[in-house]
């Protein structure tokens, strides 16, 4: 797990104050994920950390505890082809947003923001993620938190615990595209090597 710090400056009552943003960030071989189901890893040099872990298993899924503010995840895009991507994520038990797509998949795209949560109290918190499509890439989560409570005045701050009432996100553009890629994995290719659990394309 890696933390980095950030000096941010706010103001309250014409005087300037400074504390310290903690960022986390926890890769798919953290020691504090805890994957439920049948997940592969794989690795991948552009990749964060050089590696991701897939899925393909309706119902595999997995969980990480962090102390943070918001929390947001990142996901390969493979192989290339069209397919079922249906993912949900949940924070503290609450309702689940769906990261939904069928789009054509033309190149691996890595680190592609899929999920950011609502605003969270600054308290210890679990997300679950969950594969309902036919295939899922993780890569990495990063979460923010503060050494103080957020401004009671701000409505965006002031919510606690999970979920953002189950709503569909989009998918963002990826951080990182590196051209050229090495060749994907095929869908052919997981049913080669994974016959039991490899996805069709449509």
């Amino acid at each position: 797990m890696l933390l980095s710090f950030t000096l941010v400056s706010s103001f309250f009552h014409g005087e300037s104050l400074a504390h310290a943003a903690t960022t986390g960030t926890a890769d798919d071989t953290d020691v504090g994920m805890y994957y439920s189901g049948l997940w592969i890893p794989d690795g991948d040099p552009h990749t964060f950390g050089s590696h991701d872990t897939w899925t393909n298993q309706t119902g595999a899924s997995m969980a990480l505890d962090f102390i943070g503010t918001e929390i947001q995840v990142f996901a390969t895009r493979r192989p290339e082809g069209t397919y079922i991507t249906n993912v949900s994520f949940s924070v503290d038990g609450g309702p689940a947003d769906l990261w939904t797509t069928t789009d054509f998949v033309p190149d691996i795209t890595y680190r592609n923001l899929v999920y950011t949560s609502p605003s969270l109290s600054p308290t210890q918190h679990r997300i679950v993620i969950t594969n309902l499509g036919q295939i899922f890439w993780l890569g990495y989560e990063q979460w923010t938190t503060a050494d103080s409570p957020p401004d009671a005045g701000d409505d965006n701050d002031a919510g606690g615990g999970g979920g953002g009432g189950g709503k569909t996100i989009a998918t963002s553009a990826p951080v990182q595209s590196p051209s050229p890629s090495p060749p994907a994995p095929s869908t052919a290719d997981f049913c080669k090597t994974t016959p039991d659990i490899s996805p069709e394309p449509l």
